[in-house]
C-alpha cells in the first residue's frame, strides 16, 4: 500500500493547475456575464397560444384560461353561426364561440373548448390544439395577413417558430360580434355566474 500523501503535498498540486487553467476561465467568465446581463435587461414574458381555425392566437397577459375536454354546448335559438351555445362551467353559464365562424374559415369540428377570463367576463372558445407556452420577443413590424373580420381587433402580431401568432382583443371583439348579429345576443356576452 503506497503512503499517504500529506495534505500540503496535495494543495500545492491543485495550485498549479488552477494556476494553468485560469487565462482559460477567464476567457469562459466574460461571455457568461454578458449573457446574463443581457437577460436581465429584456425580460421575455412567456405567452401561452393556441390555434383554432387554423389560426395562432395568445391568450392576453395575466389572463386565466382552462381547457374543456368534451364539452356539452347548449344551443340557443335565433344565435348567429358564431355563437355556439352556452357551457355549464360550473354552475356558471359560459358562452362558447366558433372561430371558424368568427374568421371566414372553412367548418371544422374542435376536439376542445378553451375558456378564457373568469366570472362574467369570461368567454370560451372552439380550439383545435391545447395551448404551449410561447416566448414573443418582438412584434412584427408590419401586420401579416389576417381575416377581415377581426382585422381590427388585432394589436400584435408575432413569428414564432415559423409560424404567425395574433395577439387578438377578444372581449372588445366578441362584443362587437354579438351586438353586431343580434341585439338579444349582448346578453348572452356576459354569462350568468351563480353566487
Amino acid at each position: 500500500m503506497p503512503p499517504a500523501q500529506s495534505g500540503h503535498a496535495t494543495d500545492e498540486r491543485y495550485e498549479e493547475l488552477g494556476a494553468g487553467l485560469a487565462p482559460h476561465l477567464a476567457d469562459l467568465e466574460a461571455p457568461i456575464a454578458l449573457t446574463t446581463q443581457a437577460d436581465a435587461q429584456t425580460s421575455v414574458v412567456t405567452r401561452f397560444g393556441f390555434r383554432a381555425a387554423d389560426i395562432g392566437l395568445l391568450i392576453a397577459v395575466q389572463t386565466v384560461a382552462q381547457v374543456v375536454e368534451s364539452p356539452t354546448i347548449y344551443s340557443v335559438p335565433n344565435a348567429p353561426e358564431a355563437f355556439s351555445g352556452l357551457l355549464n362551467l360550473r354552475g356558471n353559464l359560459v358562452p362558447i364561440f366558433d372561430p371558424c365562424y368568427l374568421f371566414d374559415k372553412p367548418i371544422s369540428p374542435a376536439p376542445h373548448v378553451l375558456v378564457i377570463g373568469r366570472g362574467e367576463t369570461c368567454f370560451g372558445l372552439k380550439v383545435d390544439t391545447l395551448p404551449v407556452a410561447l416566448y414573443p420577443t418582438s412584434a412584427l413590424p408590419q401586420m401579416p395577413s389576417v381575416p377581415r373580420s377581426v382585422r381590427n381587433f388585432v394589436q400584435a402580431a408575432y413569428l414564432l417558430a415559423n409560424e404567425v401568432w395574433l395577439d387578438i382583443n377578444f372581449p372588445a371583439y366578441l362584443a362587437i360580434v354579438s351586438h353586431a348579429s343580434d341585439p338579444h345576443m349582448e346578453t348572452l356576452a356576459q354569462p350568468t355566474v351563480t353566487r
